[in-house]
């Protein structure tokens, strides 16, 4: 995965292996950074991939509740999802969660981003619009 980001303006950022213990979850969250974040730093994560180090057989999925979509932790699985658009807007259909794990859980989890400068003053929320699909 490091190897992706070989074009010039992006990064990944270092892996991170991640366990929860029985009753652990990660609250609902987005991977790519705030509006204001992103115009300071010049910096946004377009892509996230999870990839599920165990069989979890009960709690644990990931839910986005935008998407109704929930995964159920399988081992060697991955899961690819796009947090940002190109222009560097968060996407916020992207916003996820990592439910209880009634069994231990075990993911590692890698950010693919880009380094550039955004101008672009935040679009407004609330559907797709034509320019707004990345």
């Amino acid at each position: 995965v490091l190897g992706v980001g070989g074009a010039p303006g992006e990064s990944a950022e270092y892996p991170q292996v991640v366990r929860y213990e029985r009753g652990q979850r990660f609250d609902l969250h987005e991977d790519a950074f705030a509006w204001e974040q992103v115009k300071q730093d010049n910096y946004q994560r377009h892509a996230t991939l999870l990839v599920y180090l165990n069989d979890v057989e009960h709690g644990g999925v990931t839910r986005f509740p935008d998407l109704d979509l929930e995964i159920k932790p399988r081992c060697g699985q991955g899961l690819l999802f796009f947090p940002a658009f190109r222009d560097g807007y968060p996407d916020e259909r992207t916003i996820h969660s990592a439910e209880p794990a009634l069994d231990e859980k075990w993911v590692a989890q890698v950010w693919l981003g880009q380094r550039t400068q955004y101008h672009k003053q935040p679009r407004e929320s609330g559907g797709l619009n034509g320019d707004r699909s990345g």
